[in-house]
């Protein structure tokens, strides 16, 4: 078993770390699954926290870039 990775403050989160969070999401099995909608669901609340926070200026710029191709599927379960 790996070791958790260290908090981060929010301008140090990367569009890699974003991608390793989806990527995360996606390989959940059993009762921790997560359906396609459910993760792009997430992914546009994750969105919004750092959109935010670039308006008001806590970032420069948001790690929310991701793309269909990272996100996969929008399909109901």
């Amino acid at each position: 078993m790996t070791e958790p990775e260290a908090p981060k403050n929010i301008d140090e989160v990367t569009a890699g770390d974003v991608l390793k969070l989806i990527k995360s999401w996606r390989a959940r099995s059993g009762d921790d699954k997560m359906a396609p909608r459910s993760i792009y669901t997430a992914y546009s609340t994750v969105c919004a926290f750092f959109r935010d926070a670039a308006i008001e200026g806590l970032i420069s710029t948001t790690p929310c870039m991701l793309t269909k191709r990272q996100l996969g599927p929008k399909v109901d379960a």
